[in-house]
C-alpha cells in the first residue's frame, strides 16, 4: 500500500524491518528495490533487485511459489540496470565536458604566459602588437583544433554520443 501511495521512504523503513526479520524475503527486497529506483537511487536498486531474484529463483528451484514474480523481478532488474547505466552515462559525459574544459584553460594560460613573455621584449611597440597577435592567432589555431577534435570523436556536429545500456 505505501508503495502505491508513492511513501517511498516509510517502504524502505518497512522493508529494511521486514528484512532484518527475514533475511531471505524476497518480497522485501522487490519492493525496497522499486522504493529505491523511485527516490533516484539506481544502483542501490539494482543491489536490492538482484538479490529480489536470487531468492525468487532459489524459490523456483525449491518448488516453492516463486515462478509466479520470476517476470516482474526480472523486469525490475532490467530497469535498475538500465537507469544505474544511464545515471553513471550522465556522469561520463559531465567528465568530458570538464575534462575538455580543463585542457583549454591549461592552453589558454600556456598562450596567456607566451604573451606576458613577449613583453618584455626590446622591440618597437608596434612589432611587440605584431608578435603578440601571432602567438594569439597561433594558439587560438591549437585550441580550435583541439574542440574540433574532440567534438569528432563525440559524435557528429559536436553532439555527445551517448552509449546504449548493452544487452
Amino acid at each position: 500500500a505505501l508503495l502505491k501511495l508513492h511513501l517511498y521512504p516509510r517502504v524502505i523503513l518497512d522493508t529494511r524491518h521486514a528484512i532484518s526479520l527475514l533475511p531471505h524475503n524476497m518480497k522485501a527486497y522487490f519492493q525496497l528495490a522499486q522504493a529505491q529506483i523511485a527516490l533516484g537511487d539506481p544502483s542501490s536498486a539494482l543491489t536490492s533487485a538482484k538479490k529480489a531474484h536470487e531468492f525468487c529463483v532459489e524459490e523456483c528451484v525449491s518448488g516453492g511459489k516463486g515462478a509466479s514474480s520470476i517476470g516482474p523481478i526480472t523486469e525490475l532488474v532490467l530497469r535498475a540496470k538500465k537507469e544505474d547505466w544511464e545515471r553513471r552515462e550522465d556522469e561520463r559525459l559531465k567528465g568530458m565536458e570538464g575534462l575538455l574544459a580543463e585542457v583549454v584553460r591549461g592552453m589558454e594560460k600556456s598562450r596567456d604566459g607566451e604573451v606576458e613573455g613577449l613583453k618584455g621584449l626590446e622591440v618597437g611597440e608596434e612589432e611587440r602588437e605584431r608578435r603578440v597577435e601571432e602567438v594569439r592567432g597561433v594558439w587560438e589555431g591549437k585550441i580550435r583544433e583541439v574542440r574540433r577534435v574532440w567534438e569528432s570523436a563525440e559524435g557528429c556536429n559536436g553532439l555527445e554520443r551517448r552509449r546504449k545500456v548493452p544487452d
